[in-house]
Formats: C-alpha cells, structure tokens, sequence
C-alpha cells in the first residue's frame, strides 16, 4: 500500500524486468530489455503494462525501437488499451552529437505522433552549441531552438532563442551560479558548480601536535591535503588555512569521507581517525575536523636461545596490544630472514609488545613483554629484540578493558593476572585435568595469590609480573592451559 492525497490511492504494484545482451560481429552489441509490471487501486482499476526495448550499438552509433502496451480495466469509461513506441537514432562524431526520434502510436490509431531531431557541438568542456527541431504531426506544430553554454569558474550562462510556425518567438539568457559559504572566508564565494538539493562537506585539517584532539597552542592548519568522498569518488584539496570543501555530493546515499594519507606533508604523518561515514541531506554542510599525528617507528631483532646459543629466528609475527585505545586494532608484523623486526607508522599510544598466539609461535617459550610508550612527536625506537627460549613454554597474552574506558589518555593503570583454563569437553577430561591440576598445577602456584576460583571454569591468580609470566610457562609444560591477562582498570583523560 502506498499512501496518497488520491481518492484512489494504489493498493498493489507487481514488476518484473529482464535484460539481456548480445555480442555481434563487426564490433556490433544487440541489447534486450522487457518489462512487465501490473497495478491494482482502490476502486478496482487494474493496469497491466509491457514494455519491449531492442537497441543496436555499431561502433558510436546506437539504433533503438521501444514498444509499448497498456491496458486498464475497471474504469468508468470501460476498457482502455494503448500500444505506442519510439524509434531513435544516436551518434557521435569527433565534437558532434547528433539525434533523431520519431514517436508513433499503434492502437487505437496508426499514426506517427512525433519527430524530433538535435544536433550538439561541444567545442571544449566549458563551450556547447546546441540546435534542437521538433515535429508534432497531430498539431502540425513545428519548434526550433538554438542555444549556446558558457561555464567559468563563477558562473554558467545560457541564452537561447525559440522559434515555432504558430508565430512565436522567445529568447532569453540563463545565468546560474551558486553562493557558497567558504570556511575561513569572510565573504561567500561565487561558483558555478551546482550545489542546491545536494549535500557538502566542510573539512579542517591541521597538525595535532600536542595530541589533544584540539587546534590549539602550536597547532598547525595543514595545506594540500586531499579529502575523499569515498563512495561518491570526490575530491577537495586544503586551503592555506588547512579547509576544504566537497561540492556536489549525492544527498540520497552515505559517503565515508577521509584523508589520503600520501598528500601528507610528512611521510610519518597519519590521520588520528580513519574517517567517518556521513549521510549527506540536500542544503546543508557537514562540518568535519581531521587531526593529524606524527606516528612512531619500531624495530628490533628476534633471536632464540638454545643453551649458550643464540640464533636469528625468522617467520615469526610479533603484535602490538593497544593499553589505551580500547576500538584500536592489533598491529602486527612477521621477523625475516634474518631475524628483523619493524613497525612502522605507529598510532600515538601505550602497547604492550608480544608474541602473537600462532601454532609457529608456540614452538618456543616467549619473554615477559615490554610497554611501549608511542609519543606524539613521532619517536623512532630501535633495538627492541626479543629473545625466545626453545626450551621454554610459551604463554599468551591479552588486553581486557574495563567498562568506561577512555581512549586518548594521559595515564593508565593496569593489572596483570594469570588465568587458568579449568573446562573440560567431558567428565572423563575433567577428572583427569582437576587431578593434574592438583598433583602437578598448585604446587607451581604456591606462591601467587588466588584471586577467584569457578571450578570446571577458570581460576585466576595474582602476583608479580615477572612470577606471573614464569608461572604460566611452567604449566604450559605439563599441559595445563593458562594464558596472561591485562586488565586496563583506569584511563584518566
């Protein structure tokens, strides 16, 4: 159902279309398209109607027939049946357009309704010239209109003059132009790209030196950076005063707007944010602020001690945990070859640099791992190896926020803990994992604090990290699952 002000609304609406082409020889494409749809009102007017389109397509050239057939029942007059169609002719050549149509009625009369015909000359992309005659057969009427479009930066222009054989005669002069407030500007600027009943995107871009997610103290406003509206492939470059502005946007679908990272001043240089998808509406402008952070540099060497030797080991993937960024991902990188390391472009922040849980990682026992501290003026940490044992059991690690964590902190605080994996996938595992936890698991805990307990779940113990991290190595030995977890307690903005 479809509401309307009618007194015979529409109560129904079926369609159905289906398309079809065809590859021809001499370059040639034989294009099929039908439709069928049938429509039901209130009072009981039915309207059946199909449509059969062929189009041939010969190099620049494009021939087409349409056909049309329509029959409505229930009506006060009786039965209505119409068929029609329209017959068109298009080409280019070089800066030429030319067309030529003719519309015809089949039923109830057999007659030719309407020519028309249209030459357009585009001289370049701002200058069109374009002639236009139509015939209508039932009036004997004949129409001509000739017009010329202008286009500059501020303003398009048109005047045209229309002559007809009833006598008349019109001419005129189109001036369309467009008032845009400029961010930044004191006064609106005159454009001619067409800006009404669709939506904008104001940008401002600068250099967030402090980190504050503020343009304030030393902040820089950022030049010839380039924003892109994703989804409707525009583009604006930044001003001197670090705006720009995206005209022209589609009102009627979202676009993800973001920086192109490679128009950055500096190659360390990333958004704070990937971006934001917005939905544009028709006369308004979309406000957008994009901070810019200078990012930081990783790299290290990874080794594996066998006893008194030590080794490059190659293939390995080492992560960065975010400790203050709960929406952030994990970042990731593999050790070559030769045992090297790097991260780069780095997100100012806290990690906690670890070896991934991966079957090639297990193989080794992993050390305690380290806090990274990523500042805002883009360090560059090097050296940062890391060591595996061969001997040795390898223990995960991950970072648990709490509830209402803030990101984009100045502290943090954070607790460690070592959680034992007490499930089983049935009662005979459960028997032997809670007498191998007993036997073989307290003693190696003895020294920690427990903290929580959910038998057939997880018990969770507490106590240096150092304590916590060897612990868990050891159990991982004799079978007993056990990770590391870091709870994220507090972020004070």
């Amino acid at each position: 159902y479809r509401n309307s002000t009618t007194e015979d609304p529409e109560t129904l609406f079926l369609s159905g279309s289906v398309r079809r082409g065809f590859l021809l020889p001499a370059k040639m494409r034989l294009n099929v398209l039908g439709e069928s749809s049938y429509k039901q009102n209130l009072e009981g007017t039915e309207t059946y109607e199909n449509r059969l389109g062929l189009s041939n397509q010969i190099g620049s050239f494009n021939i087409s027939n349409t056909l049309r057939q329509r029959s409505i029942s229930g009506t006060a007059i009786g039965d209505i049946e119409d068929i029609d169609g329209s017959l068109s002719l298009r080409g280019r050549y070089d800066k030429f357009f030319v067309r030529a149509a003719m519309d015809y009625d089949i039923k109830p009369e057999e007659e030719p309704t309407r020519y028309s015909t249209q030459i357009n000359y585009r001289y370049d992309a701002d200058n069109v010239l374009d002639l236009s005659l139509d015939h209508f057969a039932l009036t004997h009427l004949t129409r001509g209109r000739l017009s010329y479009t202008h286009k500059n930066e501020n303003f398009r222009t048109s005047p045209f003059v229309e002559m007809a054989t009833d006598d008349s005669l019109f001419a005129g002069v189109n001036l369309n132009f467009s008032l845009v407030n400029q961010p930044g500007e004191r006064l609106p600027q005159l454009t001619s790209q067409r800006v009404l009943g669709r939506g904008m995107i104001d940008s401002f871009v600068y250099f967030d030196k402090d980190g504050n997610l503020e343009y304030d103290g030393e902040d820089e406003a950022l030049e010839g950076v380039v924003v892109l509206s994703v989804n409707s492939r525009r583009r604006a470059v930044t001003n001197d005063s670090g705006f720009a502005t995206i005209r022209g946007i589609s009102s009627s679908l979202p676009t993800d707007i973001m920086l192109d990272e490679n128009s950055l001043p500096d190659s360390f240089m990333i958004p704070a944010f990937e971006g934001a998808s917005v939905l544009p509406l028709a006369g308004q402008v979309h406000k957008m602020v994009f901070p810019v952070h200078l990012s930081g540099e990783i790299d290290g060497t990874l080794y594996e001690r066998d006893g008194n030797s030590v080794e490059p080991l190659s293939n390995k993937t080492i992560q960065l945990l975010s400790l203050d960024h709960p929406e952030r991902a994990t970042i990731e990188t593999q050790a070559v070859f030769d045992g090297f390391f790097l991260f780069a472009k780095i997100p100012p922040g806290r990690y906690l640099m670890t070896m991934a849980d991966t079957p090639a990682n297990r193989r080794a026992g992993n050390p305690v791992p380290r806090e990274i501290v990523i500042g805002f003026d883009g360090p560059v940490l090097t050296n940062q190896d890391i060591t595996m044992e061969r001997a040795g059991g390898f223990v995960p690690y991950s970072v648990n926020f709490a509830d209402g964590a803030v990101a984009n902190p100045r502290s943090i605080s954070t607790t460690r803990s070592l959680v034992i994996d007490r499930s089983a996938k049935s009662e005979l595992s459960s028997i032997v994992q809670n007498l191998t936890f007993h036997l073989r698991a307290k003693p190696l805990l003895k020294e920690l604090n427990l903290i929580r307990e959910v038998e057939g779940y997880a018990s969770v113990y507490r106590g240096p990290d150092e304590a916590l991290h060897d612990t868990c190595a050891k159990l991982q030995e004799i079978n007993v699952s056990c990770s590391i977890r870091v709870d994220v307690l507090d972020i004070k903005v």
